[in-house]
């Protein structure tokens, strides 16, 4: 009874009494300056308390690097006073679609998007109440553009245009913005996309969730052990001299060679057959991987020894051109690749295959400067992971003269040869 008539008292003294007299009232009625009404019974009500709460909102920014196709992170900094808060993301100018709650400054993770979308983010504070502060609105797109032929890969895991406005799907008749893009400033290219074709992607890479595609370093592996490195710094062995390699399958038709596109699972299998002498057994593989000097991003599959079909397809989508139409007619070529694909397109092969890597800083990259094959017509050799026999393994001479050759062709594993590693993404 005493905490009912303090309160009465406090209504009276603050001011708050009812607009009319009330013969045996029964409620006590609090109306808001927003027109909402809460109404308690006597004997629901205990006694009233009169509190100051500072000010209630929140700080906000959108984690861009962090939104994937169907999320985005905000990070979230409320106000002293703000005990917790609400977001809700709405499309268009439409009903909310997703809702998360929290307490306290953290990431955020708005999740049950739909990739490539705007949304508008509405951030509702609360106080210890329950009662709503300032409200803050910000805007986002949820995911990535998809990655394209020629676009620059980051340290980060993400990536930019690279000019690419349209391409075939076997690599013919693309067509590049001019001028080409620059990078993002500040951030570091470790390599360019070069295959984004979900069938083009190996089924284990796909089931390990690498689902964009492949990438191809800015830069060569080499071995600097090798006995040779002076006069060949660039290139490197695919195994040591004079040995002998059964490991992983033998591609040597064309149909196959095209056909053959799990590189990583060839390089683990290749590295595992040598757990401890990997750096002289099969110099490639350990200097695209544990050697490479470029840190894959976390995200990635890791640096691996690209396959025959990886280079094949990396190849023609980075020359295009009579490349990519001489390989797109030899996908089903049932011969041997190395005795039966061999074409002078008169085009700058070696050139052309560069140029995606031309506004890339210099630091982060590697040029191709030297031959591997000083007779004409010249060329360097690119090597893959594929073994044509024990001793032997498959590779793509790339013109570097006016006769532009592109030719499949099969090298010892102690011959010059140029590999850059890829990695999944």
């Amino acid at each position: 009874m005493k905490h009912t008539i303090l309160f009465l008292l406090l209504l009276c003294v603050t001011g708050l009494s009812a607009p009319a007299q009330v013969v045996d009232a029964n409620r006590v009625v609090l109306h808001g300056k927003d027109g909402s009404v809460k109404a308690f019974t006597f004997e629901g009500l205990d006694y009233m308390d009169f509190d100051k709460v500072g000010e209630v909102s929140v700080t906000a920014t959108v984690v861009a690097d962090a939104a994937t196709d169907h999320s985005i992170t905000v990070n979230v900094v409320p106000s002293a006073d703000c005990a917790s808060y609400t977001v809700t993301a709405a499309a268009d100018g439409g009903d909310a679609v997703a809702t998360a709650t929290g307490s306290g400054a953290q990431l955020l993770v708005i999740d049950g998007l739909t990739a490539l979308t705007a949304y508008t983010l509405t951030f509702t504070p609360l106080d210890k109440y329950g009662l709503e502060g300032t409200a803050l609105t910000l805007t986002a797109t949820s995911g990535s553009p998809a990655p394209k032929i020629g676009d620059y890969y980051y340290s980060d895991g993400t990536w930019s245009d690279g000019g690419l406005v349209s391409i075939d799907a076997d690599g013919c008749n693309a067509v590049w913005a001019e001028p080409k893009p620059e990078p993002l400033a500040g951030k570091t290219v470790v390599g360019i996309v070069c295959v984004t074709d979900p069938s083009r992607i190996a089924p284990e890479d796909r089931e390990a969730g690498y689902t964009r595609g492949y990438v191809i370093a800015c830069k060569n592996a080499v071995d600097p052990t090798k006995s040779n490195f002076d006069k060949y710094p660039e290139s490197i062995w695919y195994g040591a001299p004079y040995s002998e390699i059964s490991v992983t399958k033998v591609a040597k038709i064309g149909s196959t060679c095209y056909e053959r596109i799990s590189g990583l699972a060839d390089t683990r299998e290749m590295l595992a057959a040598y757990p401890d002498d990997a750096a002289t057994a099969v110099p490639m593989f350990h200097y695209c991987t544990a050697g490479f000097p470029v840190e894959a991003p976390a995200q990635s599959s890791g640096w691996f020894v690209p396959s025959t079909g990886q280079l094949w397809d990396c190849i023609a989508n980075f020359c295009s051109g009579k490349v990519a139409e001489k390989l797109s007619e030899a996908r089903t070529l049932r011969y041997d690749f190395t005795a039966y694909f061999s074409e002078k397109t008169g085009e700058p092969v070696l050139h052309n295959f560069m140029r995606v890597f031309e506004k890339v800083p210099a630091a982060d990259k590697d040029d191709i400067t030297r031959n591997d094959a000083e007779r004409a017509p010249t060329s360097i050799a690119l090597r893959s992971c594929n073994r044509y026999d024990t001793e032997s393994a498959v590779h793509f001479n790339l013109g570097t003269d006016s006769a532009g050759l592109i030719e499949g062709m099969a090298g010892w594993f102690d011959e010059e040869g140029h590999a850059r590693p890829m990695l999944a993404f």
